[in-house]
């Protein structure tokens, strides 16, 4: 298979902000890029091109670091999708490409300089969270103010929120009522320490998620519990926060279990109200709570637990006294928001403005939780000071 390279990087010489925005041919799906496709160890690239191919987007080439490992994904995804994905040999060859949107799938120390070249090519992006590894904050921060001057779209990979309708279903009252506490259970591949900085996006999206239309929120306590001497392990640990939110606080608990197998325990609770992941065949999801909390808070949905089982069914049997409700794979409905929001982006030459605020604000409170907790951010590096290479 041809292996595409760029022997000339369109933004050398140029200021980083200064670019025109890429342009579209409105009446042809958008072209996607996908920046670390082929990664092997929990990677979302092949997942993400489908996604992006059944919401109208399309995938028309790849780059990666590993050339063979490059050329053998672009080569598979061809077949899945039934038209040519082409390998590229650097992000800047890829970029150049004419495609109007670019998915950084890479792992997290990679992002940097992929956020980078795709803010001076003035290339919408969908980034996996987080957005840049822990040392790299003040580099993000820097890109966040480049994207937000040129109203160039970026969203990061937080899925969580999308499985709200889920959790209504199951507790159709539960979120008539300001909530005071919030609590997700995650069970990151990565290891000790580092199960914080993978897992910390997902609660603080369904933060914000939770309350879109707080000015701001002051992160407070943050502190760990469960740790022993020898730090993170198997067993399930503790991060918590106070969120002070106006005149009110928000209680916020991220548990953390390493689990190296998939599919991986997962579950969020809101108000004491829990519901637990499920995967079945396919990956096909559903979510469950223990049917004496829904009888206990929601008997007025009593009746639409015969229905809520049998949606269930593409999703695994429920356990003996549980209500399961089937849902939709969050990640691919966070993929069809991101192509409604090129849609619009393309239409009106800039992001939403209140979309743009609330990412900067969670990136706000990630960096106060880190830095709360002492995280190492020895060589942290800005966009002017150089980056890791993808």
């Amino acid at each position: 298979m041809l292996f595409h390279s760029s022997s000339m990087d369109r933004t050398r010489g140029l200021g980083p902000w200064d670019l025109t925005l890429c342009s579209v041919d409105s009446s042809q799906p958008t072209a996607v890029g996908i920046i670390g496709a082929g990664r092997r160890r929990n990677g979302l690239g092949p997942f993400l091109a489908r996604w992006c191919e059944r919401s109208g987007l399309r995938v028309t080439g790849i780059s990666g670091r590993s050339r063979d490992r490059t050329c053998a994904v672009a080569e598979d995804l061809s077949g899945q999708l039934g038209h040519q994905v082409v390998p590229h040999e650097t992000a800047e060859s890829l970029l150049a490409s004419g495609i109007g949107a670019v998915v950084i799938a890479s792992p997290p120390a990679a992002h940097l300089e992929s956020l980078h070249l795709a803010l001076q090519a003035g290339v919408p992006c969908l980034c996996e969270k987080p957005l840049v590894a822990p040392h790299q904050l003040v580099a993000a921060t820097e890109l966040l103010d480049g994207f937000a001057r040129r109203r160039l779209l970026l969203v990061e990979n937080c899925q969580w929120p999308y499985v709200l309708p889920a959790f209504d279903a199951l507790f159709p009252q539960a979120r008539e009522w300001p909530v005071e506490r919030i609590a997700m259970g995650m069970s990151p591949s990565a290891m000790g320490m580092e199960m914080i900085p993978d897992a910390l996006p997902h609660v603080l999206s369904m933060v914000d998620a939770l309350l879109p239309s707080a000015s701001d929120i002051e992160i407070k306590q943050v502190q760990l519990c469960g740790q022993n001497e020898t730090g993170f392990g198997e067993r399930e640990n503790l991060l918590q926060m106070k969120c002070q939110v106006e005149d009110r606080s928000l209680a916020v608990e991220l548990h953390l279990r390493h689990v190296a197998e998939q599919p991986r325990p997962a579950w969020v609770a809101i108000d004491g109200l829990r519901m637990d992941r499920r995967i079945g065949p396919d990956y096909s999801i559903a979510f469950a709570a223990a049917a004496a909390a829904a009888d206990a808070d929601v008997a007025a949905a009593a009746a639409a637990d015969a229905d809520a089982d049998a949606d269930a069914a593409a999703a695994g049997d429920a356990a003996e006294g549980e209500r399961v409700v089937a849902a939709d794979d969050p990640l691919a409905l966070l993929v069809d928001d991101f192509g409604r929001r090129l849609e619009r982006f393309f239409a009106d030459g800039a992001m939403d403005a209140d979309f743009d605020l609330r990412l900067r604000r969670r990136w706000r409170w990630y960096g106060q939780v880190l830095g709360a907790l002492g995280l190492p951010r020895a060589g942290d590096v800005s966009t002017s000071g150089g980056s890791p290479a993808t």
